[in-house]
């Protein structure tokens, strides 16, 4: 597993945690460290306000070589439910080419399209597919939320690479499967968001918003605290050891707000923990209630821009 920086947080306000959206020089300045210190894929989309347009700026200045690194970006598309594979070709294609326009680039290393009910769309997939006959991408998928979404890519024959949610808080990805599947193939890729929660795992108990805290996200993160001090690791490492051990994951997504969390991620990436030490703590969260760690379940009770910035779905 490597890490993937997600640049979110480039193009608008985003996280539980968000401590403030970095101007384009600190995000130079981010990109450079990243690209220099082992990170070889970004992640972006159109959804992510500027995002784009600001790794575009890195790569326009040299700071990001491209032949170098990854880029990943999603398509927030609009295809109508009664769209064959020409019609979504049409409109994809469209889409793709502001993308790269944005980014400065005339390829996408992959391609996702950020809508997960599209994970059910052969006629989708199959047109996403098509454009890296075009040279256009190289890898096609789904930005998904359920185990059942990421079985039907898995399932395709138009799907080579995934994202999907997964942390120490929520396993449903581990329980059914998903990653033993994709560890027996090598023609699959799989690029893992939301390790912290949008920064939930990281937070002081203490600092846990009243909305979630009653549904017990509170009493998850102290557990999780406490059971971190009394081990001698700090929370990070326990969630990053947590989905290092499990394989099939080829990237690590994770967003910053500023250089030093970036380099406090890359340190703790690279310390090891006792593996049965992270397993020990996983069982204990392994039957934890989805609205502790779905972030859909946060907003229905109150709108995301009161709680993590902006809405959106990384």
């Amino acid at each position: 597993m490597k890490l993937c920086l997600g640049t979110v947080q480039f193009g608008m306000r985003y996280g539980i945690q968000n401590a403030g959206q970095p101007n384009l020089e600190d995000c130079m300045r981010i990109l450079d460290y990243a690209v220099h210190h082992g990170v070889d894929y970004l992640d972006t989309a159109a959804a992510y306000g500027t995002a784009e347009e600001v790794v575009g700026e890195a790569i326009r200045r040299k700071i990001v070589p491209r032949e170098k690194v990854h880029i990943c970006s999603k398509l927030t598309s609009e295809l109508p439910g009664t769209a064959g594979v020409e019609e979504c070709e049409r409109i994809l294609l469209a889409d793709v080419q502001k993308s790269l326009r944005r980014l400065g680039t005339d390829y996408l290393d992959a391609c996702l399209l950020h809508r997960a009910e599209y994970a059910y769309r052969p006629d989708a997939l199959e047109a996403l597919a098509k454009l890296h006959r075009r040279g256009m991408i190289r890898h096609s998928g789904v930005s998904v939320y359920e185990p059942s979404e990421a079985q039907a890519c898995l399932d395709s024959p138009w799907v080579d690479m995934m994202q999907v949610p997964a942390s120490i808080f929520d396993q449903r990805m581990q329980r059914a499967e998903i990653f033993r599947q994709v560890s027996q193939r090598t023609d699959f890729a799989v690029h893992v968001r939301s390790a912290f929660v949008q920064g939930l795992l990281l937070m002081r108990p203490e600092d846990v918003p009243e909305e979630i805290a009653d549904g017990g996200a509170r009493r998850a993160v102290q557990r999780l605290q406490d059971l971190c001090i009394a081990n001698g690791v700090t929370r990070m490492q326990a969630a990053i050891q947590f989905l290092k051990q499990i394989g099939g994951i080829s990237h690590l997504v994770f967003g910053v707000d500023n250089l030093e969390q970036l380099q406090q991620y890359i340190d703790e990436f690279d310390r090891e923990v006792d593996p049965s030490l992270v397993r020990e703590m996983a069982r204990e969260f392994q039957d934890l209630e989805p609205a502790i760690y779905l972030p859909n379940a946060w907003h229905a009770k109150k709108p995301m821009e009161s709680i993590c910035g902006k809405k959106d779905g990384m």
